[in-house]
């Protein structure tokens, strides 16, 4: 999409920063609009549904369990305009009406409304410690070898579910 070869994608605030970056042949000829409606999806979705998941900051077993949340609090409420400013990454709802921060990208004027419709749709990834092995690495070889004539779109997309059930066996998540 950077470079102009794409026509679509579905992006991220984090995302939209390398098209959107000063500098970028793309920067100011995006359009944003919401995933399409699936025609009768069984939601009756007025949206195409999307992940709510993506970036974040985790902090795991620690014996210092009070300093963490001190240093969670400090990122995400005392320094939240810088945070986001590095990383267009929202941490909280009231960032989305902050003017400090609304006022740090251009392209938010555009991106942030379809982006909040999107999300007010979507649903939440869960909190799999395997979600990369099923997910972000052969969605990334589907893609792949679908676009370059490897694999039809089926075999890229058995093999996608193969592999996710393969490993939620190995995991114990299914009997």
């Amino acid at each position: 999409m950077r470079e102009g070869r794409l026509a679509t994608a579905e992006m991220w605030p984090e995302g939209v920063l390398t098209v959107e970056e000063d500098g970028a042949p793309t920067a100011g000829m995006i359009g944003y609009a919401t995933l399409p409606v699936w025609p009768g999806n069984l939601a009756d979705l007025p949206i195409g549904r999307s992940f709510i998941g993506g970036g974040g900051v985790l902090i795991f077993d620690t014996p210092n369990k009070e300093e963490s949340f001190k240093f969670l609090q400090w990122l995400f409420e005392e320094q939240a305009a810088e945070f986001n400013k590095r990383t267009a990454m929202f941490a909280r709802a009231d960032q989305f009406t902050d003017p400090e921060i609304l006022a740090e990208y251009d392209f938010y004027d555009t991106f942030l409304p379809v982006f909040q419709e999107q999300m007010a749709y979507g649903f939440p990834r869960q909190p799999l410690a395997e979600w990369g092995a099923v997910m972000y690495t052969p969605v990334g070889e589907f893609a792949n070898d679908v676009l370059y004539d490897v694999m039809t779109p089926e075999q890229a997309q058995q093999r996608l579910v193969d592999n996710m059930e393969r490993i939620f066996d190995e995991s114990g998540y299914t009997d």
